[in-house]
């Protein structure tokens, strides 16, 4: 009689892992839903380009917790000479996190000349909520101005920043990725 109820049981917890393996994969494979829209308004920039930039600022009123819509939008707006456009969607969102918040900042200065694009590249170097990516953006941008005289500073503020915040990720990547940009392996 023992042996049939421990196979009764084994068989139920074998059940209950599988289904909450099912259950936990399901809801990690498949992105938010925002996330998709995101996705899919990419795809229309190749298939639509006419109607494309109308239904990401569409998005953007939607959805303007989405920190990677701010940068498309704004190199969109650039190539399409549609800077003001960007700059009203901007204007009329708040985003809902800081996170958010810095990147509508770093595509609103995606929008200025690049003449004027530095100081504010460099105040976005300082905030305590950089992110790894936007670190890379920052980089890239100085770099694309022919190693820009701000790099040594933008240098310091990452490594004042480390210092005082070690564990923070948005310094210690941008760090690493100017190093290796500059090829000074050592360093990275």
């Amino acid at each position: 009689m023992r042996r049939p109820l421990t196979l009764l049981w084994a068989a139920l917890t074998v059940l209950l892992l599988a289904t909450g393996y099912l259950w936990l994969a399901g809801r990690t494979t498949t992105p938010p839903e925002r996330e998709q829209a995101y996705w899919a308004w990419i795809r229309t920039l190749a298939e639509a380009p006419e109607t494309a930039l109308d239904e990401g600022f569409a998005l953007l009123r939607r959805t303007p917790g989405l920190p990677p819509l701010y940068l498309r939008l704004a190199e969109t707006c650039r190539e399409t000479d549609r800077r003001a456009d960007c700059a009203a969607a901007f204007d009329a969102v708040t985003p809902p996190d800081t996170v958010s918040a810095l990147y509508r900042e770093a595509a609103r200065t995606l929008l200025l000349p690049d003449t004027a694009a530095a100081p504010h590249w460099l105040h976005l170097a300082r905030s305590t909520h950089l992110d790894p990516a936007l670190a890379r953006r920052i980089v890239d941008e100085a770099l694309r101005h022919g190693g820009a005289p701000w790099l040594e500073t933008l240098k310091m503020t990452w490594e004042a920043a480390r210092a005082t915040h070690p564990s923070a990720p948005g310094p210690a990547f941008g760090l690493g990725y100017l190093a290796v940009r500059q090829g000074r392996w050592e360093a990275a």
